[in-house]
């Protein structure tokens, strides 16, 4: 029936004060209703009893009775009956019992000694009777009997109701105002969160909400604006990453499928199909790196890291045993410096993982007859890997992208020396998933090197 969650949360609120108000007003009326009566009763109790006293007092000279309920009637606002032990009249204020025997369980009680007091109901009109036994001494002489019709009390209490109940409709109204109001501040964002997350699941990944608030709305908005944007990037990722590899794998594809056709198409010696057959070895070598690389990095996005102390000595000899003869090429020689004792907590897949990226890179950018070396230190408490040569460098502009996915400083010479772009991306999850840190520093014609904060 409600569908709309301010509705909801007005109805339910206003339910709620209903029933509090319903509550509270039943408690007041019941207590002021009760309070007046017990009121009334007392005053005309006070009254009763004080006639008992005069009444006692003149016993000797009952000629005086009819006076004195005729003076106390008027201030009881009702009838005085003064009666003997036997239930006459002696004296009546209205003059209606006089000498007349009457009974009732007032009268009774009073005669028995104990005051009493009763409602009737006489021609549709409620009517208290109070009830005071005259004592002389230990002896009950009669009794004192006062009526008088409620009325104005009953009169009171529905003044009295009527106002509550006309004061809890409007506190009523007003919460339940108040209630749609704060119900639709707070249903409103959370409609903007709802189409926009349905926009978002349309593909429209760029959606953001404009929620101005502090309170858990607002962390809310700006987690899923946060969102919103990380998934955007990602998706940005995502196509780059697709069309990067697109391009990647058909570079090296369409020139082999130059080289074979050219081989097919011509008539060569053998010296030219050696040559040929070089390049497309080359390539294919290049595409398997590629693939190799993409896979690496495929697992990356699944990898559980297994943690254990290895000797960062160790590792880079292990490594540098198969980037030996790719140095021994141009001549580079590499030192590692790394002291044995020095040990790290890593993975130790994945660590040599960013070794051979740095030293591979190390060795394709450097100077022929060039240097590679492998630092270990501790400086203020914390452990640093460095990887240093004194190659070509890197220009400044391009540090702050270099551990992007695909990014090459040089198209044309990344290419020339087999490089895909995807290395130092590579190094820079894998020191992310460690919750280490890499810097860089560079310059053109000098060398480069490389940190591992861990």
């Amino acid at each position: 029936m409600f569908t709309k969650l301010h509705l909801r949360l007005a109805v339910i609120y206003g339910l709620i004060m209903i029933f509090a108000i319903t509550s509270l007003d039943i408690i007041l009326i019941y207590s002021y209703h009760k309070s007046q009566y017990d009121k009334y009763e007392s005053s005309h109790f006070s009254i009763g009893a004080f006639m008992a006293d005069l009444v006692a007092e003149n016993m000797t000279n009952i000629t005086v009775f009819s006076s004195l309920a005729d003076m106390y009637g008027q201030s009881a606002e009702g009838r005085i009956l003064i009666l003997d032990n036997n239930s006459l009249v002696l004296a009546d204020s209205r003059k209606s019992y006089e000498n007349d025997k009457i009974t009732n369980r007032q009268i009774r009680n009073a005669l028995a000694g104990k005051k009493t007091a009763g409602y009737y109901r006489i021609k549709g009109k409620k009517l208290l009777m109070v009830a005071v036994p005259v004592s002389y001494g230990k002896k009950t002489m009669g009794a004192v009997l006062i009526s008088a019709y409620v009325d104005k009390i009953d009169g009171d209490i529905a003044v009295f109701r009527n106002k509550v109940i006309g004061i809890s409709l409007l506190i009523v109204i007003a919460v339940c105002l108040l209630s749609y109001i704060t119900g639709k501040g707070i249903s409103t964002p959370v409609e903007k969160l709802t189409r926009a997350s349905e926009h978002m699941a349309n593909g429209n990944l760029n959606t953001r909400v404009e929620v101005r608030r502090n309170d858990e709305i607002g962390r809310l908005a700006h987690s899923f604006n946060v969102m919103s944007h990380e998934l955007q990037k990602i998706d940005t990722n995502r196509r780059r990453f697709v069309s990067d590899v697109t391009h990647e794998l058909k570079t090296p594809l369409a020139s082999i499928k130059t080289l074979i056709e050219s081989l097919i198409d011509s008539k060569n010696d053998e010296a030219t199909y050696k040559e040929y057959l070089t390049d497309v070895n080359t390539e294919i070598d290049r595409l398997s790196g590629l693939v190799t690389s993409l896979l690496t990095l495929t697992r990356l996005e699944e990898v559980q890291l297994k943690k254990e102390t290895i000797c960062v000595k160790t590792e880079v000899d292990y490594v540098m045993r198969f980037l030996t003869p790719l140095a021994e090429e141009k001549k580079i020689t590499i030192e590692n410096q790394c002291g044995k004792s020095f040990n790290i907590g890593a993975d130790k897949e994945r660590f040599r993982e960013i070794l051979i990226n740095l030293l591979d890179n190390a060795i394709k950018y450097g100077r022929d007859g060039g240097c590679v070396k492998v630092y270990c230190y501790i400086s203020d408490g914390k452990t640093f890997v460095k990887v240093s040569d004194n190659g070509f460098g890197i220009p400044e502009s391009a540090i702050p992208y270099i551990f992007d996915n695909f990014y090459r400083v040089d198209e044309s010479r990344t290419r020339k020396k087999g490089g895909s772009g995807i290395g130092l991306y590579i190094v820079k999850r894998i020191v992310m998933l460690h919750g280490w840190d890499i810097s860089v520093e560079s310059k053109v014609g000098q060398g480069t090197e490389f940190v591992l904060h861990i």
